[in-house]
């Protein structure tokens, strides 16, 4: 998977690679059914979960019209995989979520951004016992010069997070060739202004204890 992934074109505004290889490794490995993203933009990761997740349902959101909108929904309009979803994902998520039960859910937010995005994922996350997993994209550590606030609201809430600029995972950026052809942020370049190799995505998962009991129900 990882080699084809690479050689994916990389539409602007969205998830890089190596970044995308991360999500997709943990909806796997935590048997997902379902993922609800919201903030589909130029469908950059609606593309690549359709792809490399055939299996997967996937609830795209987006809430701006216009070139981008246009642009993605053709892009994604051939996967039987994707149903797409318009209006404000603050709102919307929760809904389909709650529509989800009892398949296991996961919440991609690249919009809502930062707090606002953590506070969708925690609301489902007490709510709801299938949604088992989020991510919020742009999670770098700085941000306008300082310690970026929307890093500090995930780990606020989620004290557990993991994060794609974890040094572990940089063995991973070979992946983001096409990315760094196409301009996209990631690299040296963007390590030394924001403190992160990309933009970086979130990873937290919901170990509330209402998790444990629906995880001992199904066994």
């Amino acid at each position: 998977m990882l080699s084809s992934l690479a050689q994916e074109p990389y539409e602007h505004r969205g998830i890089p690679h190596s970044e995308m290889a991360l999500v997709l490794h943990t909806i796997k490995r935590l048997g997902i059914e379902v993922v609800i993203e919201s903030g589909r933009a130029r469908a950059q990761s609606t593309y690549m979960l359709a792809k490399y997740l055939p299996d997967v349902t996937i609830h795209s959101v987006e809430m701006r019209g216009g070139e981008d909108q246009d642009f993605g929904v053709e892009r994604v309009k051939n996967f039987p995989n994707v149903i797409l979803h318009w209006g404000n994902g603050t709102f919307v998520v929760p809904n389909l979520a709650a529509e989800m039960a009892p398949k296991r859910t996961a919440i991609l937010c690249d919009g809502p951004k930062g707090a606002g995005a953590v506070r969708v994922i925690g609301h489902c996350f007490e709510e709801y016992p299938h949604v088992v997993a989020g991510f919020v994209h742009d999670m770098r550590k700085l941000d306008h010069g300082g310690p970026s606030p929307h890093r500090a609201a995930a780990l606020e809430r989620f004290p557990a997070a993991k994060f794609s600029d974890d040094p572990a995972l940089e063995g991973c950026r070979w992946l983001d060739a096409k990315v760094v052809e196409a301009g996209g942020p990631v690299g040296p370049a963007h390590e030394a202004e924001f403190g992160s190799y990309g933009p970086t995505v979130g990873v937290f998962l919901n170990n509330l204890p209402h998790q444990a009991t629906a995880q001992s129900k199904r066994i």
